[in-house]
């Protein structure tokens, strides 16, 4: 608990001190309230907005027009639709307002509507925003059960059956529920990607259960769920290649199978056309990148050092000349679109960057893969459900894979907090870090006692290093015009990336002490 305590109390300062800054610097008191990341979990009862759902009405409109999806295709408030054919899959069930979704340059292009595009009511809306709630309430939920989960395959038998007089057990349950549900709330991509509206909240929801069903033994049922990510995030489809190389054929077959499904009927539902024109737009998209600054990927840090103005510049979802709906599919103009500049070095360094991400979690591991041999003790003594090595190296991978693309928006993170959970889960039961001082240590002797009452150096040290972790990538000053003034003070609006870097550092770590890596 103190652990949990810690996250929060560094999570909370920042918000305080974000706080008195802007109060500082004349802000009202409202504003600068509004200004601490911490308190989005404010509009979770309000309506969420459409950054992902009008992207993709906006998008099944243009499909059904016979239009082009990906260069012509704008919604409301500029957002652009960048997810896959698949995706618009979801919204063949969902039902549509009457009338179209457009965006103010239809209205320039001369598309037939008035002089302000309309925002037809939309009965569905109030749906996706309950469904947004729950998903992020759930999240939360799964996220306590990953955290018992993992204590539970981690903890010395002695220690799982022990169970104190007087109800603390039940209390103490309580009170970490408590500050997990505190620390989920006042984690800003979780509660941001409600408030813009984005699938990102179901599909946080459904990474969570991936690493709660991994760690149950339900490997099938885990493929399946990145399977549906795979249907809206291509870069998901890498899970498939890392179940392959370890040898989880239950967990790729199911995410293969998924994923073969919905793209399948995609193909079927809306041609090949729509699909290769995809492929181009994300091979653009992949060299151009985006430098807005909640873009918190290596490409977005280097777009903004290059040019710190770009930090605030929104790409407008409008491809240049490519509004009208009949409109045959354009060369796609990223400039007119307000994207970054093409830049020789950015690109290189991205890539180069995501292969060592990806090396990171792809890279062979002993132990507890199928069909292996026996995993070395976590605990002396004890020795921890190879399920538990398993679901560290998906975590791994989930982490390396999201942080791999060039843009990973703030809300891209949220399935970040189970990863904190399951890796605070583990360092919580480690006996004075001996396995992570000594890699491969604990495969050949039991770690050197701890004296009672008293926390090793190397686990304090990593449970600092998972709180840090947690309050850098889930908390932002919500005035980027004060952080993004110039390149130095810009590094500052980019530590989302450093906090992410740090707990998958943490995570790799845990990893090798569980597997016995050398």
């Amino acid at each position: 608990m103190a652990a949990l305590l810690v996250a929060l109390s560094i999570t909370c300062g920042i918000a305080a001190l974000t706080v008195l800054a802007r109060l500082v610097a004349g802000d009202g008191l409202k504003p600068a309230l509004r200004a601490a990341s911490a308190l989005e979990a404010r509009k979770l009862p309000g309506p969420s907005g459409l950054d992902s759902w009008g992207a993709m009405l906006s998008a099944a409109h243009r499909q059904r027009g016979g239009g082009s999806v990906y260069a012509a295709a704008m919604a409301l408030d500029n957002c652009k639709y960048q997810y896959p054919p698949a995706a618009l899959l979801l919204m063949e069930v969902v039902p549509h307002p009457e009338g179209a979704h457009l965006c103010t340059r239809d209205a320039e292009a001369g598309a037939e509507v008035g002089a302000e595009p309309a925002r037809p009511a939309w009965p569905a809306k109030r749906w996706i925003d309950l469904a947004s709630q729950a998903s992020l309430l759930a999240t939360l939920a799964l996220s306590l059960v990953l955290l018992r989960q993992a204590l539970a395959a981690c903890a010395p038998a002695q220690q799982a059956t022990h169970r104190p007089e007087g109800g603390r057990s039940s209390i103490g349950g309580a009170g970490v529920a408590g500050l997990l549900a505190a620390l989920g709330l006042s984690f800003f991509p979780l509660t941001w990607g409600h408030a813009l509206g984005q699938i990102q909240v179901q599909l946080n929801l459904a990474m969570t259960a991936a690493l709660c069903a991994m760690l149950a033994g339900r490997a099938t049922l885990a493929g399946a769920l990145l399977g549906l990510c795979c249907l809206f995030k291509p870069t998901y489809a890498l899970f498939a290649a890392w179940a392959l190389l370890r040898r989880e054929w239950r967990l790729a077959a199911a995410l293969l199978g998924v994923a073969a499904v919905g793209h399948g009927l995609a193909l079927a539902r809306y041609g090949l056309a729509v699909h290769l024109e995809y492929l181009e737009f994300l091979r653009g998209l992949g060299r151009v990148g985006e430098s807005y600054w909640a873009n918190q990927s290596l490409t977005g840090l280097l777009h903004r050092w290059l040019d710190p103005a770009s930090a605030l510049r929104w790409a407008d979802a409008a491809f240049g000349s490519s509004a009208r709906v009949q409109l045959a599919p354009p060369a796609f103009d990223w400039a007119a679109a307000g994207f970054p500049d093409e830049h020789a070095g950015v690109y290189v360094a991205t890539v180069a960057f995501s292969l060592l991400l990806l090396g990171t979690a792809f890279w062979p591991v002993r132990g507890p893969t199928p069909g292996r041999g026996p995993m070395p003790a976590l605990i002396p003594g004890h020795a921890p459900s190879a399920l538990l090595a398993r679901t560290l190296d998906l975590g791994v991978a989930m982490a390396a894979i999201t942080m791999a693309s060039p843009i990973v928006w703030l809300h891209h993170y949220g399935s970040f907090f189970a990863l904190f959970v399951l890796a605070l889960a583990v360092a919580l039961q480690r006996p004075g870090g001996a396995a992570n001082s000594r890699p491969g240590a604990a495969a050949v002797a039991p770690a050197e006692a701890v004296p009672a009452g008293r926390t090793a150096p190397t686990s304090r040290t990593t449970l600092v290093a998972l709180a840090l972790a947690y309050a850098m990538a889930g908390s932002v000053v919500l005035r980027p015009e004060a952080i993004f003034a110039d390149r130095l003070s810009g590094l500052l609006g980019s530590l989302g990336l450093v906090g992410a870097l740090l707990l998958l550092w943490q995570l790799w770590r845990l990893r090798r002490a569980c597997t016995g890596a050398p």
